[in-house]
């Protein structure tokens, strides 16, 4: 929001030389500013204050841009996560991992179950590690 803010002041600056759609005296003018900074980089744009001047619209155009680039990394943050969350949540039992690569410890692996591949007998893409530490290391 500060960047909001920061640029409602800069939008008034450029713009109440010129616009009579920005108010010229300054607690005014910056209200308007701060709409139509909001208004322009939520993609909402009202059309009630245009900027008029050259480098008012193309610095408009580039905050058109950033809004999009903005909302658009939220909203893929957000869908990742909840892709995350539905294919952790849809693991049931060992025959569900064969699409993942799966960490076992080599303390567990040997010598209980001494010569077998757990990979290769559940489906599942093994991956031997010496500690947790390691686990992470190798998985993440």
């Amino acid at each position: 929001y500060f960047v909001v803010l920061v640029m409602g002041h800069v939008f008034w600056y450029i713009e109440s030389g010129e616009n009579e759609l920005f108010d010229k005296s300054f607690t005014k003018g910056v209200m308007d500013g701060l709409w139509f900074s909001m208004v322009t980089v939520t993609t909402v744009g009202y059309g009630d204050i245009v900027p008029i001047t050259g480098f008012g619209k193309g610095l408009t155009i580039l905050w058109m841009f950033f809004g999009i680039l903005c909302f658009g990394v939220f909203s893929g943050s957000v869908s990742d996560q909840i892709n995350t969350s539905a294919a952790e949540n849809a693991i049931t039992g060992v025959s569900d991992l064969s699409t993942f690569r799966v960490g076992v410890l080599n303390r567990l692996a040997e010598p209980v179950v001494a010569g077998l591949n757990l990979g290769a007998d559940f489906n599942f893409q093994q991956v031997l590690c010496a500690d947790i530490v390691d686990c992470e290391e190798k998985l993440v």
